[in-house]
C-alpha cells in the first residue's frame, strides 16, 4: 500500500488534487474489476471467463489493499 500512497502523493504534487483524484477513481475501479475477474462472478460480457492475475492468491491481497487506499482517497477528498 505504501507504493500506492507514494504514487498518489506524486500525482497530487504533479497534477493537483483533482488530477490525482481522477486517477484514483479510474484506477480503483480497474483494480476492483481485475480482482473480481476470476471467471466465476458476473462481469461485462467481454470479460466473462477471463482470469486476471489480480484475482490469483499471490496478487489479490495487494490489489485489494491498493483499491481500498485509492477509494478512501476519493471518498475523503472528492
Amino acid at each position: 500500500m505504501r507504493t500506492e500512497q507514494e504514487r498518489f502523493e506524486f500525482l497530487v504534487a504533479r497534477d493537483g488534487l483533482q488530477g490525482a483524484l481522477a486517477f484514483a477513481l479510474a484506477t480503483y475501479k480497474s483494480y476492483r474489476m481485475a480482482v473480481l475477474r476470476d471467471g466465476k462472478r458476473t462481469l461485462p460480457a467481454k470479460s466473462v471467463g477471463t482470469r486476471h492475475f489480480a484475482s490469483t492468491p499471490a496478487y489479490r491481497k495487494t490489489f485489494i489493499q491498493s483499491y481500498l487506499y485509492l477509494k478512501r482517497q476519493v471518498l475523503n477528498h472528492g
